[in-house]
């Protein structure tokens, strides 16, 4: 399974693949499997995109919710990360980690540092 991040620059349905397949025809196969299901691919790019790079008869196909608002759209591994509350009297920071848990910890003047684990989903 591919664990990479989905490409920030893909924001519409895109197929990219090595620029030397041993079967050329598998772009068109692709693309005109992908319009039948409903999602028509309006690029078609070779060899890579963000981290994802293509070589040895490879290819991928990134399609996007019919549905979607560009400037609103991000993915689940877009949200892991970790974040830290600003201007306020206790320290706190939140850990959204890659197998779905999270960890909220707070460091407060009267216990310390406190630690609430537990897990977290995401629905687009």
């Amino acid at each position: 399974m591919n664990e990479f991040d989905f490409p920030a620059s893909v924001t519409e349905n895109t197929l990219l693949y090595f620029l030397i397949l041993l079967e050329p025809e598998a772009i068109d196969i692709a693309s005109n499997i992908s319009a039948t299901a409903g999602f028509t691919v309006q690029r078609i790019e070779g060899l890579n995109k963000g981290n994802h790079w293509y070589t040895k008869n490879s290819m991928a196909l990134f399609l996007l919710p019919k549905n979607k608002d560009n400037r609103r759209m991000f993915f689940r591994q877009d949200l892991m990360n970790e974040y830290k509350a600003k201007d306020c009297s206790e320290a706190t920071s939140l850990y959204f980690h890659k197998d779905g848990s999270f960890t909220l910890e707070m460091a407060t003047k009267s216990t310390g540092t406190d630690m609430i684990i537990g897990v977290w989903k995401y629905r687009q």
